[in-house]
């Protein structure tokens, strides 16, 4: 018994040693033996990866090309980006500083879409300069591929600025594509960066060459000179929040003038006593709210205010941009108004040449279009809840919201019809009078017309319900064939 036992205990430890050393040799054979070894040409364990880059030499384009192709490709596409613009530039930022060699190659399809600038769409060469100011902005405006001041040895300055400057020399148009796309791209980085980096009034350094200052936009101070004592008395009463006083002021020293002209007085009066800060001027125009819808009880009046803005902040670009969106919110500011505003004859050839007029247009129209959005989406939401059919305070939600959101859509209806068709009777008159004066077109006409378009291709989803009004609208009241062929652009979308 004991020598059977002891067999058995050996057969077993020897079985067990012999898979031991299977499992053992099999993992060494296929764990180190099988690894790739680096080439025979070389002896260092470095160069394992030449064959691999002598492969993507041979594709058609190299790895880091594909990336910044599918970074602009995505970027420009129309009528919407894939994804935010921030999150593009942000990529590339992120890209720039674990691999320097994607500079370069940012540099180059800038430069190559700068010459493409004249036939580019115009919400392309918005993005671009979007993205370009903001991609600068976080490189604190001093990326070298831009312009580098101070190179190497004793070169010249040298960059992209350094290049447009040059292209943009003997260029005399001051409505050239080339000089647009700069102009823009300066507005948006000194809406950045403040104005202090790119003027050289001061004696430090500037983000830009001296070949593209007369690109910067002049901003000035908005005009607050009014000597009459009547005026002061004005805008003393508004800042004291004194709507009898108002009243009072406006009978009068103003009693033959209309309400669409008091209303624009008492708006230009609340941003003069505001120091031009667009908080304070949010607060002045909320304590004076109920005098403002007292004077605006028209969509003349409502008009006349928004025009006091423009006119006030003329020269002062980024004041609208910053104060508008909080009117809009406090619902001081009407998006029709705005509308009405903004493509009149009056300030259409500032909204097609100037990008942040056209911002403030599409602030008003982004806003309707959310606001119509977060009460279908509340609604949804709210339909679908654990309520019984008859619980009452949940019918009487429901129908409340249901009336919030027909007068939402209705609100909707109302600024895309007076958008496009003030829109088209504006451009259309502008051609026809250039016809009847026997002169040229207007430089501004072209990209109005290309921003009609992008307005009619971006907001084609709200509109499409009721195109067949918008249709009726546009050819019944315009009979320029350019116009018509702007909106079969995006009526079959």
């Amino acid at each position: 018994i004991l020598f059977f036992f002891f067999l058995f205990f050996y057969i077993y430890f020897f079985f067990l040693f012999y898979l031991y050393f299977i499992l053992l040799f099999s993992f060494y054979f296929f764990f180190f033996l099988m690894i790739r070894r680096p080439p025979r040409s070389t002896l260092s364990s470095s160069s394992a990866a030449s064959d691999v880059y002598k492969r993507q030499a041979m594709l058609p384009h190299r790895p880091r090309e594909l990336v910044v192709d599918t970074i602009f490709g995505e970027l420009l596409q129309l009528p919407h980006s894939t994804a935010p613009l921030g999150y593009y530039c942000m990529t590339s930022v992120v890209l720039c500083k674990l691999d320097p060699k994607y500079e370069n190659l940012f540099a180059s399809a800038l430069h190559t879409l700068f010459e493409d600038s004249p036939s580019l769409e115009v919400e392309c060469a918005d993005r671009i300069t979007e993205w370009l100011a903001l991609f600068l902005s976080q490189q604190n405006f001093n990326w070298i591929p831009w312009y580098d001041p101070n190179p190497p040895g004793s070169d010249p300055p040298t960059g992209l600025a350094v290049r447009w400057g040059d292209m943009m020399a003997s260029d005399t148009d001051p409505h050239s594509p080339h000089k647009m796309f700069v102009t823009q791209l300066l507005e948006r980085c000194i809406r950045l960066g403040g104005m202090e980096r790119f003027s050289q009034e001061d004696d430090g350094p500037s983000a830009i060459p001296n070949l593209l200052q007369d690109c910067l936009p002049v901003i000035r101070l908005p005009d607050t000179a009014h000597a009459s004592q009547s005026y002061k008395d004005l805008v003393n009463a508004v800042k004291a929040g004194d709507e009898n006083g108002i009243t009072a002021l406006l009978d009068q020293h103003w009693p033959d003038s209309d309400q669409p002209a008091r209303a624009k007085l008492v708006c230009t009066a609340l941003l003069e006593s505001s120091s031009r800060v667009p908080s304070i001027c949010v607060r002045r125009f909320a304590k004076n709210q109920t005098v403002l819808k007292s004077l605006a009880r028209t969509i003349e009046a409502r008009t006349a205010q928004v025009d006091a803005i423009v006119s006030f902040y003329k020269d002062s670009p980024h004041g609208p941009l910053l104060l508008v969106p909080s009117l809009l919110a406090a619902g001081i500011v009407d998006t029709k108004a705005m509308v009405h505003c903004l493509v009149s004859s009056d300030h259409l050839p500032r909204l097609s040449t100037e990008s942040h007029l056209f911002e403030l247009l599409e602030q008003a129209l982004m806003h309707v279009v959310s606001l119509s959005a977060k009460i279908d989406k509340e609604l949804a939401a709210g339909s679908a809840g654990p309520h019984s059919a008859d619980d009452t305070r949940h019918q009487d939600w429901l129908q409340r919201t249901t009336l919030l959101q027909q007068k939402a859509l209705r609100m909707q209806k109302e600024t895309f019809l007076a958008l496009f068709e003030r829109f088209s009777r504006s451009l259309a008159g502008q051609m026809a009078d250039s016809r009847a004066a026997g002169e040229p077109e207007a430089p501004w006409v072209a990209r109005g017309l290309a921003r009609l378009v992008q307005c009619g291709r971006k907001y084609f989803k709200q509109i499409k319900p009721f195109m067949g009004t918008i249709e009726a609208v546009v050819i019944s009241a315009v009979s320029e064939m350019k116009v018509s062929e702007a909106f079969e652009a995006f009526k079959d979308l």
